[in-house]
């Protein structure tokens, strides 16, 4: 367990590891900037665009109110009135520009725009520590004490090499790691056999010369596809090691008997079906007598297993 099988060549995903991080990092800062939008440079400008316009629309008003003065007392002439009531029109229309400026300044840090940036931040953390957990990865280390194999080709013996500089693809089996301290035999059961068959059943193998107890863990629910005449149903057993497997000499692949136990009883005994009587009422009873001496009585009995 921890012993180093084979390292990776990660320079590929050091590359998409930092354009995902330079991504985490526009994003990061977008979303701050928008998140402090109320105090940004481009809201104190539209402040600043806004308040002059509203500063030369009240010298323009003053201005047009003492030229209306000067005319009412008959000092100016009627088209300097005229001009600067055209001035403050502009005015006034720079105002409500100025105004609408504004708003749009402040809607762009606000709502949707701020939602889908905030979002775009969530996908770049994400996109980012998965490629750092990838790289976490590029020395593959055994898991566990075992046994180590070549991955066959498609399920047969042969074994593809393996070799420096070799092209890999996610998912693509590399080695197969046996863990040698738990063991379960894989058997074959037929179809009139496996009604009587329940998980957890108590099951005796013979693997080896060596007797070892274990436990019917699995119970096929499809029949193999390989069988000939009638249906037969995986099942599977899982052996209880009283030592490690290797001293017993057991190997991956050798061949087991198998012995189940179907029922348990410990009170119990076993008849001829023939021995087995009923009375008026139905109920099942034996004649037995304790001795050649005794003279035979009934005896109630409860029916189990069948054989």
């Amino acid at each position: 367990a921890g012993q180093p099988l084979m390292r990776l060549d990660t320079r590929q995903i050091d590359i998409q590891l930092r354009q995902a991080e330079a991504e985490r990092l526009r994003t990061r800062a977008l979303v701050t900037q928008l998140r402090t939008w109320p105090a940004s440079p481009e809201v104190a400008r539209g402040l600043r665009v806004l308040g002059a316009a509203r500063a030369a629309l009240a010298v323009g008003q003053a201005a047009l109110d003492e030229t209306r003065r000067l005319f009412e007392r008959g000092i100016v002439a009627r088209m300097e009135v005229d001009s600067l009531e055209q001035l403050q029109q502009a005015q006034r229309e720079a105002v409500l520009d100025a105004q609408q400026e504004l708003q749009l300044t402040r809607a762009r840090g606000q709502g949707d725009v701020l939602a889908i940036a905030e979002m775009e931040l969530e996908n770049a953390e994400a996109r980012w520590q998965a490629l750092a957990a990838m790289r976490e990865q590029r020395v593959l280390r055994a898991p566990f004490d075992g046994l180590l194999a070549r991955v066959g080709n498609g399920g047969a013996s042969t074994a593809l090499p393996l070799q420096e500089g070799q092209a890999l693809t996610q998912g693509m089996p590399l080695l197969v790691l046996s863990d040698l301290e738990r063991l379960q035999v894989n058997a074959g059961v037929e179809e009139r056999d496996v009604g009587s068959l329940r998980e957890g059943m108590e099951v005796g193998a013979i693997i080896a010369g060596h007797l070892l107890a274990g436990r019917l863990s699995q119970i096929g629910q499809q029949p193999r596809n390989d069988t000939g005449q009638g249906a037969w149903y995986d099942v599977v057993v899982d052996l209880n090691l009283p030592v490690v497997s290797s001293e017993l000499g057991l190997r991956l692949g050798m061949g087991a008997q198998l012995a189940l136990l179907l029922q348990r009883r410990e009170q119990a005994i076993v008849l001829p079906p023939e021995a087995l009587r009923r009375d008026e009422a139905g109920r099942t009873y034996v004649v037995f007598r304790e001795g050649d001496e005794q003279a035979p009585r009934k005896v109630p009995v409860t029916v189990g297993i069948t054989a």
